[in-house]
C-alpha cells in the first residue's frame, strides 16, 4: 500500500511537472514572436504542430500490416472516410491559425484557461445523450436524472456562447483585429467539433460500426493534416510578407534551415517538443497503471493555475522574461473581462465531469491503442486533448477484452514440460530433475496445473533398459528420493513408460523410445508428445481440475493444482468418485521406503504371465492372487479386475518399481526383464481384457493409405488459451519464477502462440570459447530479440526453453510431422525443427514474443570440435529457414499482422547481411591492415581467398579431427589480424578527435559510425545492469569475429552432407554397480508368506470392489499409441528419402552452395575492393570504411537501438506493475488474436 502512494506522488510530481514545462515553453515561443524573424517563427510554430503527426505516423507505419488478408477492406466507411478527411483540414487550418495568428496577440493569463473552451461540445452531446436516454424510462426518478443532465448540456451551451462573447469583447476592445476576433471563436470551435468522441469516432467507424479500420484511416488522415499545416504556413507566410508563393515558399524553408542556428527559439522549441512527448509517454503509462488520477486528473487540474501564477512571479521577479502584467494594466474592462470568461471557461469541465472528468481504466496492462482513440497528441492543447482522445471503457475492436478475472472466475492455466533427451551426462540429467522439482514445491505456481514429460531416444530396446535411461532412474532415486513411492511401468508400442509423482505432486512421466519401433531424433520424440499431450493428457487435466475446483467450493479451500498424499487418486481419477474402502495393514519397520507413512494398502496382482505373444497382439491369461503388493497409502490408484493401475487409461503390461532402501545404493544397471527374474522388484501384471488388439478398429481408419490427421486428437475448439507445453533441454536449470514470467506474458496476449525467455549458456569448463558464447547469447538476446519484440515477432523461440500455446501447435502438427523429402527438409525440419516450428506458427497469424526475465541456464560446447558440430547444425539450418521465411515472405505479409512495412525492411538487411558478411569481413581485414599498417590492400586479399579455398578442400574431404586442427589454426591467425585493425582503428579515431578539439575544427566524420556502432553494445549492457559484466567478455567475441562470419560459413557449407547431430554423441552414461537391498528384499518376502492366506479373503468380499477402470480408456489410449506408431512416428512409415539418396542429393546441394557463395562474395568483395582503391587519403579510406558498415548494418542498428530500449522499458514497467498488483487484484486486460470476428460496436456500451 505505501508503494502505491508513493507511485501516485511521483506520476503526479512528474506529469505536472512536464504539463506546467509544456506550457511555459509555448508561451516563450510565443514571446519569441516579436523577437525573431517571422519566417524562424513560423517555421517553429509549425514544428510544433507537425512533430506529434510525424510521430503518430512513425509509430503507424512501424505497426501496421498494410497487405495482412482482410485487413486491406479495414476502412471506415464513404461518408465516414469523408468526414475524416474534412475534420482533418478543418483540424489542421484551425491549430495553425489560432497559434499563428490569436496566441501572440493574447495575454497568457488569459490565453491558457481559454484553452480549456474545446471541451464545450462535448460536454453538450455527453450530457445531451444521457438525459435523452433516461428520459425514455418513464418514471419519476428517471425525470429528475433527465432533467439535471439537461441542466448541464445547458451550461455547455453557456460555455459556447462565452467563447462567442470573448471574440465580440476582443473585436471591439481592439485586442484583435476584427479578422482575428473572428478566427478566435471560429478555431476554438472547429477543434471542439473535430476533436468530440462522436465525430472522432465517427470518422473511424466501418459500415459494421467497428473501428479497426482506425490505423489505415489515421495514416491518411495524418498526411493529410501534415500536407495543410505545410500548405497554410507557406499561405501564412505570403500573407506576412505579401510575395509570391514561390517566394514565400523559399522564404519559409531558409526558416527551418535557420531554426537550428538560432538558439534562443532553438532551445525553446527542443525543450518543448521533449517535455510534450515525455508527456506523451508518461500519460499513457498512468492510464496503463491505472494511475490517472493522480497521473492525469490532478496534473490537468493544477497545469493552469500553476503556469499562472509561475507568469505572475515571472512578473515581478523577472527570471523567465516571458511577459509583463503591465499588458493588462489601464484598468480598462474588456481584457478582465476577457479574463473572467477564460477563468469560466476553465473551470465549467472540472465542475460539470468532476471525477469523470478522467474515470480509471477497468483493467491494468491496457495498450494505449485500447484506451485512446486517435494515435496522436498534440502539443498545445495537451491536456484537452488527451481528455477528448481517452476511451476509458476501451475501444473494443476485436483485439481486446478484459480478463476473465472480471466475471469472478479466473481459469486455470496448464503446463505440460516436455523434455526431449539424447545422451546427457549425468550432471546435465541433474539439473534438469531439481528443476522440476523446483517447480513441483512452488508456492508461486500451485494454482497452475503442471505435468512433466521426459521423452529419450535409445531409452530401452525391447524390455532392456538402456544405460542412459538407468543413470536417469538412479539420479531420480538418489537426488530427489523419488525411489519411496511407487512407480508404474508400461509398455507401449514405441517402448516403455515410467510414472511418477514427484515430491510436491507434479506428475512425472518418462516415455523410452525403442528406435527399432520408432523413429529417433529429436523431431519425432516432439511429435510423438504433442501428439499424447492434445489426445489424451490435456482432456484428463481439464476433468481432474474441474473436479478440483467443485471440491474445493465445497470445502471453501484454495485452489491448488497439485496431488496430495492423502488423496485416493492418481492422474485423472478423483476420490470423489471411489466411495469403496481399500484394506488396510499396519507396516512396524522405519527403515523401509515405507517409513514415512503410517498405513499401507494390499492389494493383489495376477500371475506373472506376458499377456505379450508379439508386438502387437495380446495374448490371454487369467487372473489370480499370489502375490501382495505393498504401496503408500496416499497414492491410491485406480483398480481394476482385483488390481490396482497407476493410471486410469494405461495401456498394457503394467509393473510396480519399488524403491529398496535410504542407504544410498542405487538402481541396478539390469533390464526389467532381469528384475523380473530376480524377483526383486518388478511385477509384471497380466493382460487386462480377455480379447486382443492386432489392428485400429476400422471405424477410426478406413484404408490402409497414409493419414495424416490423427483420428483420437480433439477438436481445436476442446483447448482453451491457458493451455500450454514447456520445451525444455534435458541440461536446462530453471525456477518458477522464469516459468511464471513465461506465463504472465501467453496469458496477457491470445496472439502469442510461443515466448521464449532469456538463455545463459554455461560451460563444463572455463574456457575462452565458452566466454565467447556468454558474450554471443547476450549480444544477440540483448539486442536482436528485443528489436524483433517491438518491431513484429521473434523469428525463433528456441525449444531449449520456451512456452508454447497447444492451441497454435494443434494448428501446425500435421505439417510438422511430415517427412523429409528434400535435401533442404534435413536443415529445416530435421536438425532446425524449432526455427521451422516457429516459421509455421508466424504462417498461421501467431506472434512470437521475447521475456527478458525468464532466466534459464544452459550448458554450452566447451571444446572447438564441439562448438563447430554445433554451429554447422545451427547456421545451415538458420540459413534454410532464412532462404524458406523469404520464399513464404507474402504469404507471411498477408496472414501475420506482425510482418510490417518496417519488420520486412529489418528482416530483408539481414538477409543481404548473412550472404555477403564472409565478403564483408575479408575487406573489413584487408582494408584495415592497409589503413592501419599500410599493408598493401591487394595482396593480403588475394591471400585471404586462396586459404579459403585450400580450407575448403580441406573440410570437404579430410577428417574431422584435422578440420579441427586447421579450423583453430585459422582462427588464431584471423583474430590476431582483427584485433590488430579493432585496436588500431580506434588508436586512429582517438587521435583523430583529439586533432580536430585542438584545431577547434571538430565536425561529424563517417568513421564516427564505427563508435556508434560500437557504443551500442555498451549501451544494451547499462540497459542490463545486472549482466554489465560480461561486456569485459567481449574481447573475446572480437577475437572470434572472423571466424563466424568466414570460417564457420565455409565450414558449414562443405560440411554439408554431414547428417549427424554432432553433440554428445560420444557421451557415456553414469551408471550403477549394484542391483538392490536384499534385506528389504526379504522383508518383504516375509510380509508376502504372513499375509499370503489371508488377502483372498479379504478381496472376495462384496465390501471392497476394485473394479473402478474404464477397460476401454485403455483400449482407447493402446489404439492411439498403435495408430501413432503405425501411420507417424513407427521407423518404418514417413521415412521420407533414404539416407544414401539423401546424402547424394546433399552432395549436389552443396555444389551449388558452393558456386552461390563463391560468386556472390566474390561480386561483392570487387565491387568494394575498386571503392577503397580509388580512395587515397587515410581520413577518406577510413570514411568508405565506416560508410560501408554503416550501409550494410544501418538499418539493423537503429531498429536494435529502439527495439531494445522500449523493449527494455515496457517490459520491466509490466513486470512491475504485475509484482504490486498482486494485492490491489485488479484484472489485467487481455489482446485477443484476430481470428473471431465479433467486436463491440461502438454505440455499445458495457
Amino acid at each position: 500500500m505505501n508503494f502505491e502512494i508513493l507511485f501516485n506522488i511521483i506520476g503526479f510530481t512528474f506529469n505536472t511537472f512536464l504539463f506546467t514545462l509544456s506550457k511555459l515553453t509555448f508561451l516563450y515561443l510565443l514571446y519569441l514572436h516579436e523577437h525573431e524573424s517571422k519566417e524562424t517563427w513560423t517555421a517553429a510554430m509549425t514544428v510544433v504542430l507537425a512533430v506529434p503527426e510525424v510521430i503518430s505516423l512513425v509509430k503507424l507505419l512501424w505497426c501496421t500490416s498494410f497487405l495482412l488478408y482482410g485487413k486491406l477492406s479495414d476502412w471506415p466507411s464513404p461518408p465516414s472516410f469523408v468526414s475524416g478527411i474534412v475534420c482533418s483540414i478543418m483540424e489542421s487550418t484551425a491549430l495553425i491559425f489560432f497559434v499563428m495568428r490569436i496566441g501572440p496577440k493574447l495575454h497568457p493569463i488569459i490565453l491558457i484557461p481559454l484553452l480549456s473552451s474545446v471541451l464545450c461540445l462535448k460536454i453538450v452531446s455527453l450530457y445531451f445523450k444521457k438525459g435523452m436516454r433516461i428520459l425514455d424510462h418513464d418514471n419519476i426518478d428517471s425525470n429528475t436524472k433527465s432533467l439535471k443532465n439537461l441542466l448541464c448540456a445547458a451550461f455547455g451551451l453557456i460555455s459556447v456562447i462565452l467563447v462567442v462573447a470573448t471574440s465580440f469583447v476582443t473585436g471591439f476592445s481592439q485586442i484583435l483585429t476584427i479578422s482575428e476576433s473572428l478566427i478566435l471563436p471560429t478555431s476554438l470551435l472547429a477543434l471542439s467539433f473535430t476533436w468530440c468522441p462522436g465525430i472522432s469516432t465517427f470518422t473511424l467507424r466501418s459500415r459494421e460500426g467497428l473501428v479497426d479500420g482506425r490505423k489505415n484511416a489515421s495514416i491518411i488522415y495524418t498526411i493529410l493534416k501534415l500536407a495543410v499545416l505545410f500548405v497554410l504556413a507557406i499561405v501564412i507566410t505570403y500573407l506576412n510578407r505579401l510575395d509570391s508563393f514561390e517566394e514565400s515558399f523559399y522564404s519559409l524553408l531558409q526558416g527551418f534551415l535557420s531554426l537550428m542556428s538560432a538558439k534562443p527559439i532553438r532551445d525553446g522549441l527542443l525543450l518543448h517538443l521533449f517535455a510534450g512527448l515525455l508527456s506523451h509517454a508518461s500519460t499513457y503509462l498512468s492510464a496503463r497503471t491505472c494511475l490517472t488520477c493522480s497521473g492525469i486528473y490532478l496534473p490537468t487540474i493544477f497545469v493552469t493555475p500553476l503556469t499562472v501564477l509561475i507568469i505572475c512571479f515571472d512578473n515581478f521577479y523577472g527570471f523567465f522574461h516571458i511577459v509583463k502584467l503591465s499588458a493588462l494594466s489601464g484598468f480598462t474592462l474588456a481584457p478582465w473581462f476577457c479574463l473572467g470568461i477564460a477563468i469560466l471557461l476553465w473551470l465549467l469541465p472540472f465542475l460539470m465531469l468532476g471525477m469523470n472528468h478522467t474515470p480509471v481504466p477497468n483493467s491494468i496492462l491496457k495498450s494505449s491503442e485500447s484506451n485512446f482513440l486517435s494515435f496522436t497528441y498534440n502539443n498545445i492543447f495537451f491536456e484537452h486533448h488527451l481528455h477528448l482522445n481517452y476511451k476509458p471503457e476501451g475501444i473494443h475492436t476485436r483485439h481486446d477484452k478484459t480478463s476473465e478475472m472480471l466475471t469472478g472466475v479466473p481459469k486455470v492455466s496448464k503446463i505440460f514440460i516436455c523434455t526431449t533427451m539424447y545422451r546427457e551426462a549425468e550432471f546435465e540429467m541433474e539439473r534438469l530433475l531439481r528443476s522440476l522439482q523446483r517447480l513441483s514445491s512452488s508456492k508461486k505456481l500451485s494454482h497452475v496445473y503442471m505435468e512433466s514429460h521426459a521423452i529419450l531416444d535409445n531409452g530401452c530396446k525391447g524390455n532392456d533398459l538402456g544405460e542412459f535411461a538407468l543413470q536417469l532412474l538412479s539420479l531420480l532415486q538418489n537426488q530427489l528420493n523419488i525411489a519411496r513411492t511407487e512407480v508404474y511401468a508400461n509398455r507401449m508400442p514405441y517402448g516403455l513408460q515410467l510414472q511418477w509423482i514427484l515430491n510436491g505432486g507434479i506428475p512425472f512421466f518418462l516415455h523410452l523410445k525403442d528406435t527399432q519401433k520408432v523413429k529417433p531424433k529429436k523431431r519425432w520424440s516432439q511429435v510423438l508428445y504433442m501428439n499424447y499431450i492434445m489426445s489424451f493428457r490435456v482432456t484428463k487435466a481439464y476433468n481432474w481440475i474441474e473436479k478440483k475446483l467443485k471440491l474445493c467450493e465445497m470445502e471453501s479451500k484454495p485452489f491448488n493444482a497439485r496431488y496430495y498424499v492423502d488423496e485416493r487418486k492418481f492422474y485423472g481419477v478423483d476420490a470423489l468418485d471411489n466411495e469403496t474402502k481399500i484394506p488396510t495393514i499396519r507396516c512396524d519397520y522405519a527403515s523401509s521406503m515405507l517409513s514415512q507413512y503410517s498405513d499401507c494398502t494390499a492389494y493383489t496382482s495376477g500371475d506373472e504371465t506376458s499377456y505379450w505373444s508379439d508386438d502387437s497382439e495380446l495374448s490371454k491369461s487369467q487372473y489370480s492372487t499370489s502375490s501382495v503388493y505393498l504401496h503408500p497409502n496416499g497414492l491410491d490408484v485406480p483398480k481394476m479386475n482385483g488390481k490396482l493401475s497407476a493410471s486410469n487409461h494405461s495401456a498394457v503390461n503394467s509393473a510396480y518399481v519399488y524403491g529398496l532402501d535410504d542407504s544410498g545404493i542405487s538402481w541396478a544397471p539390469s533390464t526389467i526383464a532381469d528384475m523380473v527374474r530376480n524377483d526383486v522388484s518388478i511385477h509384471i501384471n497380466p493382460k487386462i481384457e480377455e480379447k486382443s488388439i492386432n489392428t485400429i478398429s476400422g471405424n477410426l481408419i478406413n484404408d490402409t493409405k497414409l493419414n495424416m490427421d490423427s483420428p483420437f486428437l480433439p477438436s481445436s475448439e476442446e483447448f482453451d488459451s491457458r493451455t500450454y507445453i514447456l520445451a525444455t533441454d534435458a541440461d536446462m536449470k530453471f525456477d518458477d519464477d522464469a516459468v511464471l514470467d513465461l506465463l504472465n506474458t501467453c496469458n496477457g496476449d491470445l496472439r502469442l502462440g510461443a515466448a521464449c525467455g532469456r538463455t545463459h549458456p554455461i560451460g563444463e569448463r572455463n574456457r575462452p570459447i565458452v566466454w565467447f558464447q556468454m558474450f554471443e547469447y547476450a549480444k544477440d538476446f540483448w539486442m536482436i530479440k528485443s528489436a524483433q519484440n517491438i518491431i513484429g515477432s521473434v523469428m525463433c523461440c528456441p525449444g531449449c526453453f520456451s512456452l508454447y500455446r497447444v492451441a497454435a501447435v494443434y494448428q501446425l502438427l500435421g505439417e510438422y510431422a511430415k517427412e523429409s523429402v528434400e535435401s533442404s527438409d534435413v536443415f529445416i525440419k530435421d536438425t532446425g525443427e524449432d526455427r521451422w516450428m516457429c516459421t509455421l506458427m508466424m504462417m498461421r497469424g501467431w506472434k512470437l514474443k521475447y521475456c527478458t526475465f525468464a532466466f534459464n541456464t544452459t550448458y554450452c560446447p566447451s571444446t572447438v570440435e564441439e562448438f563447430l558440430k554445433q554451429r554447422r547444425r545451427w547456421m545451415l539450418s538458420d540459413l534454410a529457414n532464412t532462404f524458406l521465411v523469404m520464399r513464404h515472405l507474402p504469404r507471411l505479409v498477408r496472414h501475420n499482422a506482425c510482418f510490417t512495412a518496417m519488420y520486412i525492411l529489418y528482416l530483408v538487411q539481414l538477409f543481404l547481411i548473412v550472404i555477403i558478411s564472409p565478403g564483408s569481413t575479408i575487406i573489413m581485414i584487408t582494408a584495415g591492415l592497409d589503413m592501419v599498417f599500410g599493408i598493401t590492400f591487394v595482396v593480403p586479399s588475394i591471400l585471404v581467398c586462396v586459404i579459403l579455398l585450400v580450407y575448403m578442400c580441406i573440410c570437404m574431404f579430410a577428417p574431422s579431427k584435422i578440420q579441427t586442427y586447421v579450423t583453430i589454426l585459422l582462427i588464431f591467425i584471423f583474430g590476431t589480424a582483427i584485433s590488430c585493425v579493432f585496436i588500431g582503428g580506434a588508436v586512429y579515431i582517438i587521435k583523430d578527435i583529439i586533432r580536430d578539439i585542438e584545431s577547434d575544427s571538430l565536425e561529424f566524420q563517417e568513421h564516427y559510425l564505427l563508435i556508434l556502432l560500437t557504443s551500442s553494445v555498451f549501451y544494451a549492457a547499462i540497459l542490463h545492469p545486472h549482466e554489465t559484466w560480461i561486456i569485459f567478455l567481449g574481447l573475446f567475441y572480437m577475437f572470434m569475429f572472423p571466424a563466424m562470419h568466414i570460417l564457420l560459413p565455409v565450414y558449414s557449407i562443405s560440411n554439408i552432407v554431414d547428417q549427424s547431430w554432432g553433440t554428445r554423441d560420444g557421451n557415456k552414461a553414469s551408471v550403477p554397480k549394484l542391483v538392490c537391498f536384499p534385506k528389504i528384499r526379504k522383508r518383504r518376502k516375509k510380509i508376502k508368506k504372513k499375509r499370503k492366506d489371508k488377502i483372498p479373503a479379504t478381496l472376495n468380499s462384496s465390501t471392497h470392489n476394485f473394479n473402478l477402470f474404464d477397460k476401454h480408456e485403455d483400449e482407447v489410449e493402446y489404439k492411439f499409441w498403435k495408430f501413432l506408431r503405425d501411420f507417424v512416428i513407427g521407423a518404418t512409415v514417413r521415412t521420407g528419402t533414404p539416407k544414401l539418396e539423401m546424402a547424394e542429393k546433399l552432395r549436389r546441394l552443396r555444389i551449388k552452395c558452393i558456386f552461390a557463395f563463391l560468386i556472390c562474395n566474390s561480386i561483392w568483395m570487387i565491387i568494394l575492393g575498386f571503392l577503397f582503391t580509388n580512395v587515397t587519403t587515410e581520413r577518406s579510406k577510413f570514411n568508405l570504411f565506416a560508410s560501408v558498415s554503416g550501409s550494410l548494418y544501418g538499418i539493423s542498428f537503429v531498429v536494435q537501438i529502439i527495439g531494445m530500449t522500449v523493449h527494455r522499458t515496457q517490459d520491466t514497467i509490466e513486470r512491475f506493475i504485475r509484482k504490486s498488483n498482486r494485492h490491489s487484484k485488479r484484472p489485467e486486460w487481455i489482446i485477443t488474436k484476430d481470428e473471431k470476428p465479433e467486436a463491440v460496436k461502438n454505440g455499445s456500451k458495457k
